[in-house]
């Protein structure tokens, strides 16, 4: 109930109460009626101040930044201090993108390494289109102006300033998993990460696809037991003109096994 009509109803309950009251001054026996109205009243604007206090909740609670979002019930109970999970061949399929399917073009890949890069890879092309691989791609909860995690309405127009993740801890083994130590310290060090006790949350965006990429090819620069170098050559093409943008990879060993160094999203242009 809103507090206009609340406010209404409390002014109607009050003439009423007076009109009646102004008899009772002529007439006695009008005692009792006044006591009932008295309690209706204070019935209604107890009911009525729950009301408004429910409807206040449950704005604080869902986090509504918006006029026009839609709201749908979500639950409280959505559990954080998660583990990051990532299943690599339900993610491609699901997702369905020829450029992760490309084992026969990278023949000169062992199998550990080319999960290593398939790995490296995803987190590269989701990340630049500011996702993380294996976590919903509606995010669950964001962090407000006054940096209070709120829930996130499942439909909605605007945007969430940051989403859920995992725990700090799951998600930096597994880019350890993938990546040598330096290219994790650098993934991690981007501002687009914020961490809240060991609760990990990731900058809500959006972007644009890679207009001008035509396709690509790789190859292999060198090998040896601890390195091994290969590019992807992407084609580009504009209304204008048409040109090549050359992007090295490189795979290193460790004591831990294969690692990828960082590398540039493949389909961007310079």
């Amino acid at each position: 109930m809103k507090k206009s009509k609340f406010l209404s109803l409390l002014a109607g309950v009050a003439l009423v109460c007076g009109l009646v009251g102004c008899q009772a001054d002529t007439d006695t026996g009008q005692g009792e009626l006044i006591d009932d109205i008295n309690r209706q009243t204070a019935a209604v604007s107890k009911q009525a101040s729950q009301n408004i206090e429910t409807e206040t909740t449950m704005l604080i609670k869902t986090g509504e930044k918006s006029t026009g979002s839609t709201a749908k019930e979500f639950s409280e109970e959505t559990a954080l201090s998660r583990e990051y999970e990532f299943d690599l061949e339900k993610y491609i399929e699901k997702c369905d993108k020829s450029s992760w399917r490309v084992r026969d073009e990278l023949d000169f890949l062992s199998d550990e390494q080319y999960d290593t890069y398939i790995r490296a890879l995803i987190f590269i092309d989701e990340t630049e289109y500011f996702i993380i691989p294996g976590t919903c791609e509606t995010p669950t909860h964001y962090i407000d102006e006054n940096g209070e995690l709120r829930d996130f309405y499942i439909e909605f127009e605007g945007y969430a300033d940051y989403y859920y993740v995992s725990t700090y801890q799951s998600f930096y083994e597994y880019l350890r998993s993938i990546f040598t130590q330096e290219a994790v310290d650098e993934i991690m060090a981007d501002k687009r990460f914020k961490l809240i006790g060991d609760e990990l949350y990731y900058e809500w965006g959006e972007k644009g696809g890679p207009i001008f990429f035509q396709g690509g090819k790789y190859q292999l620069v060198e090998k040896n037991d601890n390195e091994i170098s290969f590019e992807y050559i992407a084609y580009q093409k504009n209304d204008e003109t048409e040109w090549t943008e050359t992007h090295p990879i490189k795979l290193v060993r460790t004591d831990n096994g294969w690692r990828s160094e960082l590398f540039d999203h493949l389909q961007a242009e310079s």
